[in-house]
Formats: C-alpha cells, sequence, structure tokens
C-alpha cells in the first residue's frame, strides 16, 4: 500500500478525507494481524518503546519495571509500536479537518440529540467496564456508581444506561439468591444487560445436620485450629487487629479455646462435671444446629423438587445476553451483608455471631477433606439441560467444582448424551477444579478414573464453533513421584475448525494423540501447556510437530516426559527457563513461533536419544 500522505488544501473535502480515514483503516488492520501472529494484541497494547541515554529505541512492558527481550522479539515490537503511533499521527491530523470542513454545515447539537444507539455508547463509555473484565472478571460490576447517577439523570439517560446497571449476577444454592434472580431478570432494561450467571454451589451437609455431636465435633475442631493459628501469630507479635487491645486479643484467644472444647465434648461422658460456662456454650451451639437443620431442609427441598435448576432457567430466558453460565464454589467471594462471616474478636465475644458462625454452606473440598457428606453433583448434569429445554444456548460454560465422583460423572449414558446437545453452540469452555496443586484427595489410581472424567469433559467439547478450550487438571496427581494417566481423548474425539485459544494444565497425552489434534488446523491458535506430560515420543518432535501451528505468545511451562526424563535442571532451565520480571519468552516458546529464527532448543546440541523416538 503507497504511504498515505497528510492532506494538502485542494483534498480538503469531506468525501476525499473519508476516504483517506478509510485506508487508515485498512492499513491499521493489516499491521494488527501481524501483532495478533506475534503478541497478541492484549499483550502488545501494554508494550511502550522508550529511549535511554543511548538514544536508541527499546521496548518494555508497562506492568515490569524490567522487561529484557530477545532482539529478535524487541525488534518487531519496535516497528510494530512505531507503525502504529504514524497511523495514529495521521488518523488525528484527519480528524481535525473533518471537523473543520463539517462545522460549518452542522447546527448546535445537544447531547439528547444524538440517536440512542449513540448515546449507549457514550454512556458504556462513562461506566468505563472494559471487555477483559466482563470475560475474565465478571463478579466485578466496575461503575455501577456511574451508572446509578446516569440512571438518575433523566428519562433518556436512565433508558439508555439501566442495561449497564448488573452485567453479572452472582447467586448461592439458596431461594434467597432465586428470589434476586427472578426479581433482576423481570425488569424490562436491567435485565437485557445480564450476560454472566455465576452459581456459587456452597452446600449445607446431611452428616452435620443428622448428629448434634458430629455438628459440635466439626466446629469445635474448626474452632480450635482457627484460635491455635491466631494464638501463634499473636505471639509472634503480629497484629492481626488494628486498634484492638492485646488483652483483648488474650482474652478472645481464651475464650475461643473455651468454646471449641465444651463443644468438643459435648456428648462426652463427663457431662455431670460441665461448669456453667461451657453449659452456656453448649446451650448456643444446640441452638446453631436447629437452625442449621432448618437451612438444610431448605436446601433440600431445592435440591429434591428440581426447583433450583427450572428456576435458573427460566430467569435465564427472559434475559436474551445471559448466555454464560459459571459454576463454581468459593468461600473467598463477596457475599450479600448477611452471609459475611465475622472476624475472630467479634465472632467469640457475641453470642450471635457465635451461632451464624457455625450456619455457612461449605465447598466441595471442605466435604471431601473432612469426609463429610456428597455435593449436589447432579446439579452439573441439571443446570445445562433445564437451560437448554428452555430455549437457550449457552455460549460459554465454566466449571470450577472438583469431581467428588468420578465414575458418578460417566455414569448416566443419557444425561451426557443431553450435555452433547444443550452445549452445541458453546464458543468457550473451561474447566478448572481450583483445588490445590498435587491434593492427595482426588488423586486416581487407574487409568479407568481418568477415562471417566475423560467422557464427562468430551461431552462438553462436541461444540463444531468452539474457540476457546481451558482445561487444568493437575488435581488427579499426588506428588511428583505418581503415575501419569492418559486424558488425550479429550483432544481427538471432536474436530474444532473455529478454535482460537487452548489452555492445557496437567494433562498427559500421547505424541500420537497431539499430532492428530495439532494436524486438523489450518490457521495458528494460542496455545498455553502448563505441567504438561508427554507419554511417548519426544519434546524434539513435538516443537516440530507445534512450530507454525502457534500464534501470539505461547506458554510452555513444567513439562515433563520424553527427554526431560533424563535431563538435569539446568538442562531444563536452558529449554523452559525465562526471566522472572519480564514477559520474555523461553527458547521452547521461540521455537514454535515460526515467525522467529530461534533453532529447535532440543537440537541446539544435535543431541537426541534414539531411544524415546515414538
Amino acid at each position: 500500500m503507497d504511504p498515505i500522505e497528510g492532506p494538502g488544501e485542494e483534498k480538503l473535502n469531506l468525501e476525499n478525507l473519508y476516504l483517506k480515514l478509510q485506508d487508515l483503516e485498512l492499513l491499521e488492520e493489516q499491521i494488527m494481524v501481524g501483532v495478533d501472529t506475534v503478541f497478541g494484541r492484549a499483550f502488545f497494547n501494554g508494550l511502550e518503546v522508550y529511549t535511554d541515554g543511548s538514544n536508541g529505541q527499546k521496548i518494555r512492558h508497562k506492568s515490569f519495571s524490567d522487561s529484557p527481550f530477545f532482539e529478535e522479539v524487541r525488534d518487531k515490537a519496535i516497528f510494530f509500536k512505531n507503525a502504529v503511533q504514524k497511523i495514529n499521527q495521521f488518523r488525528d491530523i484527519l480528524r481535525m479537518h473533518i471537523n473543520i470542513c463539517s462545522r460549518p454545515f452542522l447546527r448546535p447539537l445537544h447531547i439528547l440529540d444524538l440517536p440512542d444507539e449513540i448515546l449507549v455508547q457514550i454512556c458504556e463509555y462513562v461506566q468505563g467496564r472494559e471487555e477483559y473484565f466482563v470475560k475474565h472478571l465478571p463478579e466485578i460490576n466496575i461503575g455501577v456508581d456511574e451508572v446509578k447517577n446516569m440512571r438518575l439523570t433523566c428519562r433518556r439517560f436512565c433508558n439508555a444506561s439501566s442495561h449497564l446497571l448488573i452485567s453479572c449476577m452472582n447467586l448461592e444454592f439458596d431461594s434467597d439468591s432465586l428470589s434476586y434472580l427472578k426479581d433482576i431478570s423481570s425488569h424490562p432494561t436491567i435485565s437485557k444487560g445480564v450476560r454472566v450467571i455465576r452459581l456459587n454451589l456452597l452446600y449445607y451437609d446431611y452428616v452435620l445436620e443428622e448428629d448434634i455431636d458430629t455438628f459440635g465435633d466439626y466446629h469445635a475442631r474448626r474452632l480450635l485450629e482457627t484460635t491455635e493459628c491466631i494464638q501463634d501469630m499473636a505471639n509472634y507479635g503480629t497484629d492481626l487487629f488494628t486498634g484492638t487491645p492485646k488483652d483483648v486479643v488474650k482474652s478472645s484467644i481464651l475464650k475461643g479455646f473455651s468454646i471449641g472444647n465444651a463443644w468438643l465434648y459435648l456428648g462426652g461422658e463427663t457431662t455431670n462435671n460441665v461448669s456453667e460456662e461451657d453449659l452456656g456454650y453448649q446451650k448456643l451451639l444446640l441452638k446453631a444446629y436447629r437452625k442449621y437443620r432448618k437451612l438444610y431442609a431448605r436446601q433440600k427441598h431445592l435440591q429434591l423438587t428440581g426447583n433450583y435448576p427450572r428456576a435458573i432457567s427460566a430467569a435465564m430466558s427472559k434475559m436474551s445476553n445471559a448466555t454464560r453460565l459459571d459454576i463454581f464454589n468459593s468461600d473467598f467471594v463477596t457475599r450479600p451483608k448477611r452471609h459475611q462471616r465475622p472476624d475472630f474478636i467479634t465472632m467469640v465475644n457475641n453470642e450471635e455471631s457465635l451461632i451464624n458462625s457455625t450456619l455457612f454452606p461449605i465447598t466441595w473440598e471442605k466435604g471431601r477433606r473432612f469426609g463429610l457428606g456428597e455435593p449436589p453433583l447432579e446439579l452439573l448434569f441439571q443446570l445445562p439441560i433445564a437451560i437448554k429445554k428452555a430455549g437457550i444456548f449457552l455460549t460459554s460454560l465454566d466449571i470450577r467444582v472438583p469431581p467428588n465422583d468420578f465414575f458418578f460423572l460417566e455414569s448416566d449414558e443419557e444425561s451426557l448424551e443431553s450435555i452433547k446437545m444443550s452445549t452445541q453452540r458453546l464458543r468457550k469452555f473451561s474447566y478448572d477444579p481450583r483445588v490445590p496443586h498435587f491434593s492427595d484427595l482426588w488423586a486416581v489410581e487407574e487409568q479407568s478414573e481418568v477415562d471417566a472424567l475423560g467422557k464427562y469433559l468430551s461431552a462438553h467439547l462436541s461444540s463444531p464453533v468452539l474457540m476457546d478450550i481451558q482445561l487444568t487438571c493437575d488435581f488427579l496427581r499426588a506428588d511428583n513421584f505418581s503415575p501419569w494417566f492418559s486424558l488425550g481423548s479429550v483432544l481427538t474425539q471432536y474436530q474444532w475448525p473455529k478454535l482460537e485459544s487452548l489452555s492445557l494444565t496437567g494433562l498427559a497425552f500421547q505424541f500420537s494423540e497431539l499430532e492428530q489434534f495439532i494436524s486438523q488446523f489450518d490457521l495458528p491458535i494460542v496455545l498455553w501447556l502448563r505441567r504438561v506430560h508427554l507419554l511417548s515420543g519426544t519434546w524434539a518432535r513435538a516443537l516440530d510437530l507445534l512450530r507454525g501451528k502457534v500464534r501470539a505468545y505461547p506458554i510452555l511451562e513444567e513439562l515433563s516426559g520424553g527427554e526431560f526424563d533424563d535431563m538435569s535442571d539446568q538442562e531444563r532451565k536452558r529449554i523452559l527457563g525465562k526471566n522472572d520480571n519480564s514477559w520474555d519468552m523461553n527458547k521452547a516458546e521461540l521455537y514454535i513461533l515460526s515467525s522467529f529464527s530461534t533453532p529447535n532448543p532440543f537440537r541446539s546440541d544435535e543431541i537426541e536419544s534414539p531411544s524415546q523416538e515414538y
């Protein structure tokens, strides 16, 4: 394309100016295609060019004070940055002249003279919620105060901004959440802005509900553990409660031990010798237990009647843009004030707070860790199926709960088929149970367990329009010495012609499975591999296979299998190491980007073990 010159006097008419502006847009798009291939736009936008004392141009990332890059990466980044800067300069000049030429023909305008489409865009700009937050941090409803103020300005502003008030609804497994969801879904304008439904599936446990001794023992041990932790930190001089006198902290710690011990020996043989103080604590526990049973009964009713998935799907059918479902379980989320946990000192010194501290539902991990009852695993099937029956096609599904029973996940063939039908329009699927790496709670001992998980995951991966897949399975091994089992079947069962991004963590697969998966792509994809194990073949050949099939800043970290089994830590670092303070790429990552001339790091010394060939 010919270089675009600044507009001369003879070219100062609106038609020519707009044509020049179109040319700039086309040129910018060509440049951004190159950016997408090498860096990705999100990362590229964080780069900045600067000049040091030597008057030479350098590149760094805004998020890091020290960002060294390989020379070839640096040169490409500087080239693209300079090109974009030039385009922006020409665009500013053109827009200035467009304003000059058009001003005599425009009547004075007020913001309310703008069409609704532009007014909505202005409201979105004032709100300040970027697409990044909706995609990666949907629970953070940014710009709520700004939207509230705009809604109070006038009726037009209210209509143009109301849909921005709530983009994500955070719900729990209770009837209060369903009432809130029903109210929002029935609102004619606010409901249009809801895009994400997040379900926090904490549950009330039937083991705790069945017996007060078990209920007391569980909460006594949790309270004693917390009290011991606070005591240890206080002994080391840690100021946990700013502004609270030390004697108050000390007395609260002693009281925490007293309460915990009173609950621990609730059903003991020494009940005749219980002090008045301990008896008072035990009466509080009995009161808490009765309340817990009521909460359990309410949740169980929702579960047995199927009202929960039906209410969710009915509400989503009224919200045309709510096509993303996130299923998770976490204690560490923003909760309504009535559900917030009291701090330790308030809890042990206030009877109501002490009772309320025992009334919280538990995470799926806690249920497994402490040998309690099963979580509502059936909701993983019921929810997407009910949503499909209501006429909604999910475009994004994010599952962040652990599989308490691997074989249950594959036990119902009919439900798996229904899941496939319910997810035919998925564009993004993410599976990350968010449990500790190398957790022995879910460590598998045989291939059949992994096959069961693979069958469940594959049921969500049949959509021909999938663009983004994220699978995290490093909870399957208890430690570095545990065996690896292949989960490669999830990569080879279906074709994904529109796939743009794949992130795999903690998976193992055969070289042939990787080869079959990669062969389906004509265009490069974004690839992130973390703690991935190669069961056969060599990583040298795997990198050859990936070269040219990957774009936009790949990640290869903590790989194992193949040549790595016989390498020292120093040899591993030579291939996979990178600067901790930068967004630089290691040698393996640079090699699979065909835009760089970096050699295959496994062949840099012309050594490749023949015993590892497939």
